[in-house]
Order: C-alpha cells, then structure tokens, then sequence
C-alpha cells in the first residue's frame, strides 16, 4: 500500500506543480504548495487503502470489525 500511495502523491505533487505553474504563482510557492498537497494525498490513500482491506477482510471472513474496548463501558446492551 505504501509504494501505491507513494506513486500517487509523486503524480498529485505533479499535477499541483503544474496547476500552480499554469495559474501563475512563483515557483518557490508552486513547490511549497504541491508538497503540501502532495503529503496530504498521500496520507488520504494510506488511510482509504487500510479501510478498504479492512472491507475486504471482513467481508471475505464474514465477521465485522470489532469495535474498541471502552474503559468501563459494558458489552451487553441490558446493563
């Protein structure tokens, strides 16, 4: 997963440095802001590729998720 995000963040970082060239910001600014965006898309698919297998998994072993234990919080509904 990480060398898929890491090739869509070094595209995105590309794509943004080019929209920024295009809109006619200096470069140090253009850089500066595809990195930012670049960084941030890169977290984006990490985070959306782990739920996505975490989909998956579930779903191919027909259990759900579990939930996380909250401290002094009961499992049955009745308490």
């Amino acid at each position: 997963m990480n060398r898929l995000a890491g090739m869509i963040a070094v595209l995105g970082f590309f794509v943004l440095a080019a929209a920024g060239a295009a809109a006619g910001a200096a470069p140090f600014d253009c850089a500066w802001r595809a990195l930012a965006g670049a960084l941030v898309l890169f977290a984006v698919v990490q985070v959306a590729g782990r739920v996505l297998v975490a989909a998956l998994a579930s779903s191919l072993t027909g259990r759900a998720p579990r939930a996380p234990n909250v401290k002094g919080a009961s499992r049955e509904r009745g308490n």
